[in-house]
């Protein structure tokens, strides 16, 4: 069971510092902002290969979204 607790550090500084308090909304916000970014600029990638620039953007939107990232070692 989940509870509402307020997240708690202690902290340590070895010289003058200042912080800065984030709600979860405001981080949750700041997070779905890169992750759009990320997802425009694979779009804008997508557009530059020719067979997929011919499709509609709804369309490139759903392929987009339907792929994932993979990596191979050679041979």
């Amino acid at each position: 069971m989940l509870t509402n607790r307020t997240r708690a550090a202690s902290v340590l500084c070895r010289t003058d510092c200042k912080f800065a308090v984030m709600t979860k909304s405001a981080y949750q916000t700041v997070l779905d902002n890169i992750d759009r970014k990320k997802q425009e600029k694979l779009k804008e990638f997508f557009r530059q290969i020719p067979l997929l620039s011919l499709l509609p953007r709804v369309v490139l939107n759903t392929v987009h979204l339907g792929m994932s990232k993979t990596t191979y070692e050679r041979g």
